[in-house]
């Protein structure tokens, strides 16, 4: 098979990282593959082991998560056995102690700047290793057309088709507009990462894309797609949504895709999670244009083209 330039290996625990990192690279001109692109029905171990033997780079992130995960170590020796191993430090933690002479690169205070010098390192250490890369494309950054994909949010669309959704539902009842707790407009955030129309179209094959928005239909504040990881929303890290609302929890509920439809869980937030105006107390179906409410906060449940993102 025909491999992608980087193999991404990093614990589940660490996934917003993991796709922050993956992003950048992208931005770079590589072709990345991490296990989020996995398409349902596959087996998780075969083609994983697959995508790492076509690689010619595998970034292992290494935490105190990551280190004491057996998939992450075996995936790391086989990268070191075909001599592709790039270790890169994520969060301080002692490394396996096979893994300690290996020269590992250090992104644990890492805050994203592509010209930082620990990353441009990164990036010499995987050019030397995998050749030259296709220069990056400007990524669309057209204001609330473009298609927002906050850093700590698992970004990966689904690949089923989302068109299995409830045909028939009463009426919610209308929320008062809620005030908007230091949420910054799409084009303003500094949280932001902008997919190239290209990796849309590699990473959503059916043409659509669940998506959590704040503010009218025509023109979001904030805008954030719901992938096949699901996104925990939260006042703090770790979240992968974050809202600064004093009523919303540190760990409020999560959202996830299952079977074309998006099902919401309440996390014991303090304040609860509402649905159309109704508090939920076990997973929950979010129909499309449903309000979900946290805090003072209201984001609706969209779906939307490729074209709308675009």
């Amino acid at each position: 098979m025909r491999g992608h330039d980087i193999f991404v290996s990093y614990s589940r625990d660490d996934r917003s990282a993991a796709q922050r990192i993956s992003a950048r690279l992208e931005q770079e001109g590589f072709s990345v593959w991490w296990d989020a692109a996995i398409h349902s029905g596959e087996s998780f171990d075969e083609v994983i082991e697959q995508q790492l033997r076509a690689a010619k780079a595998a970034v292992v992130l290494w935490s105190p998560r990551s280190v004491t995960s057996r998939w992450v170590r075996a995936e790391a020796t086989l990268a070191d056995r075909r001599k592709i191993f790039v270790p890169v430090i994520i969060e301080r933690c002692d490394l396996p102690i096979i893994f300690e002479l290996s020269h590992s690169n250090d992104l644990s205070t890492w805050d994203g700047d592509m010209d930082a010098p620990a990353w441009r390192r990164l990036v010499d250490d995987i050019r030397h290793m995998v050749g030259p890369a296709e220069p990056a494309v400007e990524a669309h950054t057209s204001g609330a057309k473009g298609f927002l994909l906050a850093d700590d949010v698992p970004v990966v669309a689904p690949s089923r088709a989302a068109s299995s959704f409830l045909s028939s539902r009463t009426e919610p009842p209308s929320l008062a507009p809620a005030p908007q707790a230091d949420i910054e407009p799409v084009a303003e955030t500094e949280q932001t990462a902008f997919y190239t129309q290209t990796e849309i179209d590699r990473r959503i094959g059916n043409g659509e894309v669940h998506c959590l928005e704040v503010g009218p239909d025509d023109a979001p504040m904030a805008r954030y797609p719901i992938g096949l990881l699901g996104a925990k929303l939260g006042r703090a890290a770790p979240a992968d949504i974050i809202l600064s609302d004093k009523r919303i929890s540190r760990k409020h509920c999560e959202v996830e895709v299952r079977d074309g439809e998006v099902l919401v869980t309440d996390l014991m937030s303090t304040n609860g999670t509402f649905i159309d105006g109704q508090k939920i107390d076990a997973p929950t179906i979010l129909p499309p244009d449903s309000e979900l409410m946290v805090g003072d906060v209201v984001l609706t449940h969209r779906v939307r083209s490729l074209a709308e993102l675009s």
